[in-house]
């Protein structure tokens, strides 16, 4: 806003994929991926979207994924 004035799109397209066994998976790496995967998305597409409220004029917010949010990976670790 400072730099531009205005919003008037968000493309959301970051994300991180660590590959680790599912049966030892720290809750630190865990967490480190919702955080990014799922509140990253959330967080910035929120305030986004309010900022496209507040401008009255509405805009664009596309989503992207990888295909790991349908299919899960294989890693070389065993399950």
């Amino acid at each position: 806003m400072k730099n531009f004035g205005k919003v008037d799109a968000l493309v959301a397209n970051a994300g991180i994929c660590i590959f680790h066994s599912f049966v030892d998976m720290p809750p630190e790496i865990y967490h480190k991926v919702m955080d990014v995967n799922m509140g990253g998305a959330f967080f910035t597409t929120q305030a986004v979207a309010k900022q496209l409220i507040a401008q009255g004029k509405g805009g664009a917010i596309v989503s992207i994924s990888s295909i790991s949010a349908l299919l899960g990976g294989i890693s070389s670790k065993t399950i």
